[in-house]
């Protein structure tokens, strides 16, 4: 556990200072993605709140933070400087398979955690002031978390695939295409989804069988 301790905090305190100090910086360059797409987060529920009903109101910014956090994944995949340093990092060392695995999934939870509970909290107070109750305050946190994770451990396994069947500089190409259609399909989404919260299911382009899937 020593061993996987040390590789997720190398990994973490990559993720927050690397390029800062890159640039000669002493910023978190991660705090501050976080803190903007907070920012993001609260201004798209205040604009549904208090009109939109609880479930609409809980998916509909479920929907959002897992977007944003899901297409980080996709812009991770072209780094090489991280994939450089964990070359040296981990090539080197004598640590086993098992235990890389290891570090590899607490850091990768960690990291979706933070990022996600980040963007989720505005919501999640809001919801809470919505339901008078702050145990749905815990459950719409907890539900992001799971959401983020699923929807960025299904892309990234899908991005090793591409890189592994295609090679890392079309797997890049596919990332940052499916990113831009991921954003930009969101975008329409939500435009078109917005005006209709106050509905049922049924009412929303993708109908109630294309929600329920989602």
């Amino acid at each position: 556990m020593r061993t996987v301790r040390a590789l997720v905090h190398a990994w973490l305190v990559l993720d927050f200072f690397g390029d800062a100090r890159r640039t000669g910086g002493t910023g978190s360059s991660l705090t501050t993605t976080i803190f903007t797409q907070s920012f993001l987060a609260f201004v798209f529920a205040a604009l549904m709140y208090p009109e939109t009903p609880p479930v609409p109101f809980a998916a509909a910014n479920l929907c959002l933070s897992s977007l944003l956090v899901a297409t980080g994944a996709l812009s991770d995949h072209d780094q090489l400087n991280r994939r450089r340093a964990d070359a040296a990092l981990v090539g080197t060392s004598p640590a086993r398979r098992s235990t890389v695995v290891l570090a590899r999934s607490g850091h990768a939870a960690f990291y979706v955690c933070l990022v996600t509970l980040g963007m989720a909290l505005p919501t999640a107070i809001m919801l809470g002031m919505l339901r008078s109750s702050a145990w749905q305050t815990v459950a719409y946190l907890a539900l992001a978390c799971a959401c983020s994770g699923l929807a960025t451990g299904a892309l990234a396994v899908t991005m090793r695939i591409l890189d592994r069947w295609f090679g890392h500089a079309r797997a890049a190409l596919l990332a940052g295409t499916g990113k831009a259609f991921l954003l930009g399909g969101g975008v329409a989404m939500f435009a078109l989804g917005l005006q209709r919260l106050q509905r049922t299911a049924a009412d929303l382009p993708i109908g109630r069988i294309g929600a329920e899937l989602l």
